[in-house]
């Protein structure tokens, strides 16, 4: 896994790329859905919060029921009703709901998904974000308990981490060049800005090794 240093190196490195890459768009799309969360009473009769929610993390490619997706955004509501729950007890309570095929799943991104929009200074953990930092996701043949255990020892060197790239003066010139180059920055946190570029800067990583393997 990368060091922070190196994390650091590959995002001033790819500086450019990376803030042509983050759409206007999907910061627009965050912004009405942190807004919408915090203007509606409850989110589980909102169904166009649900519908945008739904698909800008892509909760419906994932193969879940409805049933889950009930769960889901019932816990949502709850956390907006200022319940807290922690991560490894979201990822059981999910897991006990089996998706179309009839498996049971550890959906540990759209866990971290759920409560980054109660808790806007928590991080987000997606594929981008993992091949950001080089983070192999534990084997599916591993216990329960163990990949939970392994996917939050990482979700906590992700807190740690971007506390330590907000006190480096590079970064913070990078996050005022993204300012300059989108709309509505300066309303996000500065978790949620660090998870724009990560999530960013692991897609770039991903689009340059698929175009060097099709050369």
């Amino acid at each position: 896994m990368r060091s922070d240093v190196d994390l650091l190196d590959s995002l001033l490195q790819s500086q450019g790329v990376i803030i042509e890459t983050l759409r206007q768009e999907e910061i627009d799309v965050y912004l009405f859905l942190a807004d919408r969360y915090q203007a509606t009473s409850d989110i589980r009769t909102d169904h166009i919060f649900q519908f945008v929610f739904r698909s800008y993390y892509r909760l419906d490619n994932a193969g879940l029921t409805d049933a889950f997706k009930d769960l889901y955004f019932e816990t949502l509501a709850e956390c907006r009703k200022g319940s807290r729950i922690e991560l490894p007890l979201l990822c059981r309570r999910l897991y006990d709901i089996p998706n179309r095929k009839g498996q049971k799943t550890l959906q540990f991104s759209f866990a971290t998904k759920l409560v980054s929009m109660a808790d806007k200074e928590l991080p987000i953990f997606d594929l981008y974000v993992a091949k950001a930092y080089r983070f192999v996701a534990p084997q599916t043949d591993r216990g329960l308990d163990a990949r939970i255990e392994a996917y939050m020892t990482f979700y906590e060197h992700l807190r740690t981490s971007a506390n330590w790239l907000k006190q480096q003066p590079d970064y913070c010139r990078f996050l005022d060049n993204v300012g300059n180059a989108r709309r509505g920055w300066e309303r996000l946190t500065e978790a949620r800005k660090t998870d724009f570029l990560l999530w960013t800067a692991g897609k770039v990583d991903l689009m340059q090794q698929e175009q060097a393997r099709g050369t």
